[in-house]
Order: C-alpha cells, then structure tokens, then sequence
C-alpha cells in the first residue's frame, strides 16, 4: 500500500501539471485536445494496417520457392509446377526444342551431299 508521501508526491505532480495547463488558454486546450484526438483516430488504423501488411511480406518472403519448372521431356516442353504437380505443355516452345534437337543442315552440306 502506498504511503502518505507517495500520494503527496503524486498529488504533487499533478498540481504542477494541473498549475503550467492553466496558463494555456482554455481554447487552445480544447484544439489541441481535438487534434490530438483526429491524429490518434487516424494513426491507430494506420499502424494496424502497417502492421499486418509487413507480416504479409515477411510471410511471402519466407516461402519464395520457385513452383513452375520449365522441362524438356522427349522434344516437347511442359510447364512443371513442383508445388501443385501441373503440367501444362508449351507447344509454342515444343517445335523450337524439336527444331534444335534435329541435326542441323546447312547450305554448305546439301551441296557436298548432292556432289556424291
């Protein structure tokens, strides 16, 4: 339990509070207050939403494994997704793999080819 000093002090303090606010105008009290009150209304909303939208990217950061692998199997090109176990296949890029894989030809050796 506190003592008498304790609550003289306390009752000390706040009298010294209570004697330097009587010297501000009770207007500029009240605005303060006001706008003190607005920033506290919009600073708690914006701290939450700072909040939660960190935790969101300390959360994707944490996880960010690369899902979608692109392999050749056979002259053909499939989107693997590791993760989920999709397969989707590229046709686009299957002719161009099958393109490469083939022995090349070039002008130079269809003429030698002909020769004999």
């Amino acid at each position: 339990m506190a003592t008498y000093d304790e609550h003289k002090q306390g009752a000390g303090f706040a009298s010294v509070v209570q004697n330097v606010l009587s010297l501000v105008p009770k207007d500029v009290r009240e605005l303060v207050g006001k706008i003190s009150g607005i920033l506290l209304i919009i600073a708690v909303p914006v701290a939450i939403i700072l909040v939660v939208m960190i935790l969101y990217n300390l959360k994707q950061i944490s996880r960010d494994v690369p899902c979608w692998q692109v392999q050749v199997i056979g002259n053909r090109v499939f989107k693997v997704n590791a993760c989920t176990g999709e397969l989707s296949e590229m046709p686009e890029l299957s002719f161009r793999a099958a393109a490469k894989s083939a022995p090349a030809k070039s002008a130079g050796n269809r003429t030698r080819a002909a020769a004999k």
